[in-house]
């Protein structure tokens, strides 16, 4: 008896040190989405043999991110010419001090413009560069960015813009995801006619982390008023239609530098066709807007890259309702008898 005693307190006693110790913890895997404007400095500099060889820097700010734990919010690196076709060096992500996650990443040569081309790469994590939350962290992923050449007046000085959309699946010990909300990302151009005070934005979707596919995106805003509100359509591959209402948050609209705006807002899914038939949905978006100059008297063109993390469900069944009503019935009654026992 004594012996089956002592082997019970000894399995009990391994159970709580393995629960606790620190070496056991199991990693985390994370599907994470970050937005980020930075600003590239390059310059072709020569080498020994007189070639001249095209490197570059980075730094910008992160706009919103589902990446749990410390917020990183500082996006930096360096690059050179890998190849013909394709640029390469370190990217960092950080909060400017005790958590980061890092590694290489390649991007493919950008298309010098002065709206927002499109362009797109790879990052793979070094799990040597994971500090604090994110330490020996490792994985990688891929990435859309649309870049445009600025020049500033001040410094005398181009530059390349870039907002950048990136997509990773990495592996830390950290805390817990709880944002998994789809993304959808969309590249658009549209007007705004001041004579009427309304604009529209068309395009088509550059990216959808579900499997339906939306092939055509179309939006119609009024700005007469604040807040500004429109109605936005959606169609995917196979005809399926999409029809929300959006509200653009007054607080946004802030330049973002080189007369780049930045927009948030919400939405809410009011009807659908096809797979979208009976649906219930809501959005939280963010836009990245630069101006194309003048089409005509008082109407003005712009480029748009807009980001949608939204939910889709289907509509609760009356019985689900019901349910509801008798668990707030219940709650109640319960509340008044406690009440009466006082």
């Amino acid at each position: 008896m004594a012996l089956k005693h002592g082997a019970l307190v000894g399995a009990l006693i391994v159970a709580v040190v393995r629960s606790v110790w620190p070496g056991d913890a199991s990693a985390t895997a994370y599907d994470v989405v970050i937005v980020s404007v930075d600003r590239l400095t390059e310059q072709f500099v020569s080498d020994e043999q007189g070639m001249f060889n095209l490197q570059g820097i980075f730094s910008g700010s992160v706009t919103t991110t589902n990446l749990p734990g410390p917020l990183l919010n500082q996006i930096s690196g360096s690059y050179t010419q890998v190849t013909a076709n394709a640029i390469g060096g370190n990217w960092t992500l950080s909060d400017g001090g005790a958590n980061a996650i890092g590694g290489n990443f390649q991007m493919q040569n950008r298309t010098f413009s002065p709206g927002l081309a499109p362009t797109s790469g790879t990052i793979t994590l070094d799990a040597a560069a994971g500090r604090g939350t994110f330490l020996g962290a490792t994985g990688g992923g891929t990435f859309e960015a649309f870049t445009r050449d600025v020049y500033d007046p001040f410094l005398n000085q181009f530059y390349i813009q870039r907002v950048s959309i990136t997509r990773l699946q990495l592996t830390a010990d950290g805390p817990a995801q709880t944002d998994t909300r789809p993304v959808t990302v969309s590249s658009r151009v549209g007007f705004n006619n001041d004579n009427t005070s309304h604009g529209i934005n068309v395009g088509v979707p550059t990216s959808d982390s579900q499997p339906i596919i939306m092939t055509s995106v179309r939006s119609e805003y009024d700005y007469s008023s604040s807040p500004v509100h429109g109605e936005s359509f959606n169609r995917n591959d196979t005809g399926d239609t999409e029809h929300w209402s959006f509200v653009v948050d007054p607080a946004s609209g802030q330049d973002v530098g080189g007369f780049l705006v930045h927009y948030y807002g919400t939405a809410t899914l009011l009807d659908g066709t096809g797979v979208f038939a009976g649906k219930v949905g809501s959005s939280q978006w963010e836009s990245f807007e630069v101006g194309t100059g003048p089409i005509a008297p008082n109407i003005w063109g712009h480029a748009v890259i807009s980001i949608d993390r939204y939910t889709i469900g289907a509509v609760p069944e009356p019985q689900t309702y019901l349910l509801m009503l008798a668990g707030l019935g219940m709650i109640g009654a319960i509340a008044i008898r406690r009440r009466n026992f006082v």
